[in-house]
């Protein structure tokens, strides 16, 4: 799978994607990301997610077929903690034209129970990208071994 990776440039007073890098990754077996699992071996091939010892956080914009079309750090934290506005994820989702888009943070420490600072963060994007009608399919964290959270599996309602 190729994968494409994007930061955000302001260009005078526009505001535009600027293409990082791309590059092959044999290992992935998936041309889909249509599950947590899926997910989780994606970001341990692509940027060795499990062993980080500082919290990331990942945005992936995919298209209608699931397949990822851009993948940003939109931050880099501390050995507990990163923080990103509602904003910087939405900035991004529109900027790639991206029909659905999936979140990912990590924990080093191990632990993948969210905070409530996870948990506020995730129902405010949850609650935004309703109104703006784009499809929020999960925010899923990371431990540093097989363990992963996925927002979608463990909250009832989801579709509400």
């Amino acid at each position: 799978m190729r994968v494409y990776f994007y930061d955000i440039m302001k260009d005078e007073t526009v505001i535009k994607l600027k293409k990082i890098k791309s590059k092959d990754f044999p290992g992935l077996k998936y041309d889909r990301l249509n599950s947590p699992g899926i997910v989780k071996d994606f970001m341990d091939i692509v940027y060795d997610a499990k062993n980080l010892v500082e919290e990331r956080l990942w945005l992936i914009c995919l298209n209608a077929r699931l397949v990822p079309n851009a993948i940003f750090e939109v931050s880099h934290g501390t050995m507990n903690n990163t923080c990103c506005s509602p904003a910087s994820i939405f900035q991004r989702v529109l900027l790639t034209g991206a029909s659905d888009f999936i979140i990912v943070h990590n924990h080093p420490g191990g632990n993948v129970y969210p905070s409530q600072t996870d948990n506020d963060a995730f129902y405010d994007i949850r609650k935004l990208s309703k109104i703006m009608n784009l499809d929020f399919l999960d925010s899923i964290i990371i431990g540093n071994d097989e363990n992963v959270y996925s927002y979608r599996n463990e909250h009832d309602g989801w579709n509400d």
